[in-house]
């Protein structure tokens, strides 16, 4: 049984809504993910196959500018959402390296939305943005390739 942390952060979206690039999403995750190794009771560390359960708590930032309309423009808004996913996988080593891949499945349990968006006009995107809300991720699959290093082994 692992207990693993990690922290995501980027840039999901730099768009063009009035004939400028006036639309930005930034995103940054919190992903605590628990694994159970079911076959690797001979084993000194987590390696072989594993299944799962992640929890994504994301903050996402739009900022949207519209030079044209003035008004309350530009509009930063702030929306988080909690998503809730199981995954499965295998996971290699060779010496001090790691390497693994996952498959999972995701829900989406809370989307909390900035009441500022109804500012933003009509955008669509492939990674998440519809006519001004989120797009439902209920029922999302996740295909992860992972690379590691371990920096002390026991004993050392």
């Amino acid at each position: 049984l692992t207990l693993q942390m990690g922290a995501e952060y980027g840039r999901f979206a730099n768009a063009v809504l009035a004939c400028k690039k006036d639309y930005t999403l930034l995103a940054f995750s919190i992903v605590p993910e628990i694994r159970y190794y079911p076959f690797s009771q001979k084993r000194n560390a987590p390696y072989g196959f594993f299944i799962g359960e992640t929890l994504r708590c994301t903050s996402y930032k739009e900022i949207y500018k519209d030079l044209l309309r003035g008004g309350a423009f530009p509009v930063d808004a702030y929306s988080t959402s909690v998503s809730f996913g199981l995954d499965a996988g295998y996971k290699f080593r060779y010496k001090r390296f790691s390497f693994e891949t996952t498959i999972g499945y995701g829900l989406i349990s809370e989307l909390q939305l900035d009441d500022k968006r109804r500012f933003i006009l009509f955008y669509i995107d492939d990674l998440l943005i519809h006519q001004n809300g989120f797009r439902d991720e209920n029922g999302f699959l996740m295909l992860k390739a992972l690379f590691g290093y371990t920096f002390f082994k026991r004993g050392e």
